[in-house]
């Protein structure tokens, strides 16, 4: 469009299109990639929006002349593509600091303003909710944002849902992003979820107490940090790995149940360090889980960070006398994945009147 001096007043050009009416192009300006199969004659006709393409400085005039309590602003035209234009319209929320804003970007053609786990808007505090548009795939760019209570995505966006103000991955297997401003006390993940993204729920402060179902695989690094209300979470038998930091800074944290585990515990002096592997039960004591989920622990005068944790399952095995008795007030046993050593008939004080023990059949 510059290269043919493209203007048309009050609108925005969007691209080509082969058909005068169309209102959506079948290519975008300057694409280098056209393939013909024989010499054409090709007549393209622009396609244009009615408004004006948002910039990065455009969008933070507006933002900041805004007086009224509350407003939305609406981003047009073509997408910001750079980091620092993400960061430029954070700082123009921060000059405005008691207006509350809602950024709708549904108009919008972005995929993604910031690289993965970037935060961009992380200490924001006047950004309340966020409208996403379909080629959107940022993932972690509003995590941390105080005021923030929703972010939605229209359903045709083909990486993420949003439920209640919550985003997920498309398929709802990822916890993406738990806005830090919803004010439930408590929240239960969906039971469709296998992990916990980065930062998903951090700087939450009103959180007290999060359940996660037993479908849970991975939490990842930082995903709870922060969050200084948090007191309880309970954690599903299905888990395998919580990432370095997950915990890192929930002051308050008292009780952490692990469903049927017992936790593997390795601790590192640093990111790189050799890591230590520290094995400790934790299945009844709760309130340590929490202090070894949170905790900086100190060696030889050098901090070691919460590092990785890997959780190997308990089975339980329950002995039945089958026409016998036992004797024995507990007829069970729990055993660490994937070794067990079986009770004996003494222990259990197995007899059956006219029979001979010879073994155990499943």
């Amino acid at each position: 469009a510059d290269e043919l001096g493209l203007t048309r007043n009050g609108y925005t050009f969007i691209g080509w299109a082969k058909d005068s009416a169309a209102t959506t192009p079948d290519y975008s300006d300057g694409q280098n990639d056209l393939r013909f199969t024989e010499s054409t004659t090709l007549t393209l006709y622009a396609v244009w929006k009615q408004g004006y393409a948002a910039t990065a400085s455009t969008v933070c005039d507006v933002i900041k002349g805004l007086t009224a309590e509350n407003a939305t602003v609406v981003v047009t035209g073509q997408s910001m593509p750079v980091l620092g234009d993400w960061r430029t319209i954070a700082n123009a929320l921060a000059e405005v600091p008691t207006v509350k804003v809602t950024l709708d970007f549904s108009e919008n053609n972005v995929t993604s303003y910031s690289g993965h786990n970037s935060s961009a808007f992380k200490d924001t505090t006047n950004l309340v909710a966020v409208v996403l548009p379909n080629g959107y795939a940022g993932g972690t760019d509003f995590s941390g944002c105080a005021s923030l209570v929703s972010v939605t995505v229209s359903d045709d966006n083909k990486n993420y849902a949003s439920v209640d103000g919550i985003l997920y991955s498309k398929d709802k297997t990822e916890l993406v992003l738990y806005p830090a401003g919803k004010t439930a006390t408590s929240f239960t993940v969906p039971d469709t979820v296998t992990t916990i993204a980065d930062n998903a729920f951090c700087e939450n402060k009103h959180l007290t107490s999060v359940t996660t179902p037993d479908s849970i695989d991975t939490i990842k690094t930082y995903a709870f940090s922060g969050m200084t209300a948090l007191t309880t979470v309970t954690l599903g038998a299905d888990l395998t790995t919580i990432e370095p930091y997950a915990f890192y800074g929930c002051t308050a944290l008292a009780t952490a149940n692990f469903n049927n585990q017992r936790c593997h515990w390795i601790i590192t002096k640093s990111r790189t360090a050799t890591p230590t592997k520290v094995d400790c039960t934790i299945t009844q004591y709760p309130a340590d889980a929490a202090k070894q989920l949170t905790d900086r622990y100190t060696d030889d005068s050098q901090y070691n960070y919460c590092g990785y944790y890997w959780l190997s399952p308990f089975g339980t095995i329950t002995y039945d006398a089958n026409g016998g008795t036992i004797t024995a007030t507990d007829t069970t046993q729990r055993y660490k994945y994937p070794t067990a050593t079986l009770k004996t008939a003494d222990e259990l004080g197995l007899t059956r009147n006219g029979y001979t023990f010879i073994g155990w059949a499943k």
